[in-house]
């Protein structure tokens, strides 16, 4: 998802570094704060800045907006610059700068729970959900590993969401099965069941209509 905006440099990844920049690591976080609640209104700025319009509906009450991640570079950062404070804390900061602009929040992350940047948005999201792909079994590995991430880091894990199912094959109603049956071990609700090749309108069912005025920028088809 906008790629010229990661080529650029802009997004969540930059964000972040507006504040890591300014925080001395020898120097105790409290000493720091009015430093660090400058950085927070650049990265807020900078987020605005960097946001793509998705979608919006047709009375303007409610848009979904993609924030770019430039992942490579946001990942650099957490692992060259940050030891101490717990790179969460700074990230949950940012986030509450858009209290006012947003209701809702979702960090998508790589599947590599050992990253710090999964396990710092891990530490203040108010719920994890794991989407897992249900191709074939191969695919349902690592459910103990993830749920053991998720108690580390304090997360209140909401559920499963079955991904890329394909009735018609057999291996992929065994992998939906597999994971069927760790929802019922561990008591964890299984969300929804995406089909296979499944676009993303499939799940926030929205559909473009010609016929209907629609806003300036790109709409979901």
């Amino acid at each position: 998802m906008a790629p010229q905006h990661e080529a650029e440099g802009r997004g969540l990844g930059k964000a972040l570094n507006a504040v890591f920049s300014v925080i001395l690591a020898k120097v105790p976080f409290a000493q720091q704060l009015d430093e660090i609640e400058a950085g927070v209104t650049r990265a807020r700025q900078i987020i605005l800045d960097s946001v793509v319009k998705v979608y919006s509906d047709q009375k303007l009450t409610y848009s979904l907006d993609v924030l770019p991640a430039a992942s490579a570079r946001l990942s650099a950062v957490i692992q060259e610059k940050w030891i101490e404070p717990e790179p969460g804390t700074i990230l949950g900061k940012v986030l509450e700068s858009l209290e006012d602009e947003y209701d809702y929040c979702i960090i998508d992350v790589t599947p590599d729970i050992e990253c710090k940047s999964v396990r710092s948005a891990m530490t203040i999201a108010d719920a994890v959900i794991s989407i897992q792909s249900v191709r074939s079994e191969d695919t349902i590995q690592g459910i103990a590993q993830l749920l053991g991430a998720v108690e580390d880091t304090h997360a209140t894990f909401a559920g499963f969401i079955a991904n890329m199912h394909s009735p018609r094959r057999k291996e992929s109603n065994t992998a939906l099965k597999v994971l069927q049956d760790a929802c019922e071990e561990t008591g964890l609700p299984l969300l929804s069941v995406i089909a296979d090749k499944a676009s993303i309108s499939n799940i926030t069912r929205v559909y473009h209509q010609p016929d209907r005025e629609t806003p300036d920028h790109k709409v979901i088809s």
